[in-house]
């Protein structure tokens, strides 16, 4: 059986994802971030 990712580690994760896009690009876009990290406009 697979064991699943809990919702708040998946958030912390996407979070991580979001904050690190930032801090490498400096003033991204939400179009730019999206794109960088792999997730959509709204996470």
């Amino acid at each position: 059986m697979s064991v699943g990712i809990r919702h708040d580690d998946l958030r912390r994760r996407n979070r991580a994802m979001v904050i690190s896009a930032v801090r490498r690009a400096g003033q991204p876009s939400r179009t730019e971030i999206a794109a960088t990290t792999g997730l959509s406009h709204s996470t």
